[in-house]
């Protein structure tokens, strides 16, 4: 009999004899039990998985006489260290086994929505006129959409052509080992993963990306020996910078404040320096704000992965060097009205002579 059994029962030997004939002698062995009251010996499981939303049976059993009156509880951990849940304990429920005399055994059972348990730890209390015991099993939710996820962690917007890429891979805990391999630029890394809550996670980067190189394959090892992969794609840009004129001439009024922009065609996006007259402006970005004096050239340094373009305006002030844009503007107008005017009055003219030729001619055909 099992150790946890002699508490309650103890074996008396009897020895019995029958009968002597001759030089014979019968004999027989009897064995009596009998049984004694005792603290209760309860047992569970170790390891209990949570389901997500269906009802979960949380069972206790055990030897004890008299029968014992058994209470459940419940401890969430924030983690796997299970000896060191600090968080309030809850009852869940309480019942009293049925005493029989000739029954030493049993089994109680609480039935919880496993949506309403996170991980934790379920106690067992077993209690008679003997004494109190404890036990009890650790509980593990499923916190894996998939058997296994791996995703990207860094950059989480675009990604070049040189850059870096992160991701991290993950399994549950107590169904796969700590063992995983990533594939990558056609190479293969063996990386052990570290315990997070309930699950194994690995982390794995790989630098200077190319064009075709955006692929990253993650494997996992189940417990039973089986593999499980995921892959994932992503897409990777050629960064580019260009800029259509590299030089504009610019007329302005002294007094009216002139908008310049370093429009540029680039990604990623680039950095900007502005010079005024070969010396750098502080604390500028794509666009400035300038206040024309005489004669000045401002220049627009853009600059990102794939190089750097430079932007030239030469400013001149209308009051001192050329004529105002708009009277310039005006001017040229009405030179074209005149022309115009002066056009249509020949074509008129030229029109009323060839009348009056016209006219003369058939006045001296008459009789």
């Amino acid at each position: 009999m099992p150790h946890i059994i002699n508490d309650i029962f103890q074996r008396v030997l009897l020895v019995l004899c029958i009968g002597n004939f001759g030089n014979s002698v019968t004999a027989k062995t009897y064995y009596l039990y009998v049984i004694l009251n005792g603290k209760p010996k309860p047992m569970m499981n170790d390891i209990i998985i949570l389901p997500d939303t269906e009802m979960i049976e949380i069972s206790c059993w055990g030897i004890a006489i008299p029968a014992p009156k058994v209470t459940f509880s419940f401890t969430p951990c924030p983690s796997l260290e299970w000896n060191n849940c600090n968080s309030s304990t809850v009852t869940l429920d309480e019942t009293t086994t049925y005493s029989n005399i000739s029954t030493i055994t049993f089994k109680e059972s609480v039935r919880v929505l496993g949506s309403h348990l996170s991980p934790g730890i379920v106690n067992c209390k077993a209690a008679n006129s003997e004494g109190t015991s404890y036990t009890r099993s650790k509980l593990f939710r499923r916190n894996q959409r998939e058997t296994i996820m791996l995703q990207e962690l860094h950059p989480n917007t675009v990604i070049y052509a040189g850059d870096s890429i992160t991701v991290r891979c993950s399994v549950d805990y107590y169904n796969f080992t700590d063992s995983f391999t990533f594939y990558a630029q056609n190479q293969r890394h063996q990386v052990r993963g570290q315990q997070y809550n309930f699950s194994w996670v690995a982390e794995f980067t790989v630098a200077d990306l190319s064009l075709s190189e955006n692929q990253i394959e993650c494997q996992s090892k189940h417990r039973n020996g089986s593999l499980v992969t995921k892959r994932l794609t992503f897409t990777i840009v050629q960064p580019y910078i260009s800029v259509q004129h590299r030089s504009r001439m610019v007329v302005a009024k002294s007094y009216i404040p002139l908008l310049l922009s370093c429009n540029v065609n680039a990604r990623p996006m680039p950095e900007y320096r502005w010079f005024k007259d070969d010396v750098q402006l502080p604390n500028t970005n794509f666009m400035i704000v300038i206040s024309p004096s005489e004669a000045d050239q401002f220049d627009c340094y853009a600059k990102n992965r794939a190089g750097e373009v430079r932007l030239t305006w030469v400013i001149s002030n209308s009051n001192k060097t050329l004529v105002d844009f708009d009277q310039l503007t005006l001017i040229i107008t009405l030179f074209l009205v005149f022309t115009m005017g002066v056009v249509c009055c020949y074509c008129k003219t030229r029109q009323l002579c060839t009348l009056f030729r016209v006219c003369r001619a058939i006045r001296t055909r008459e009789p």
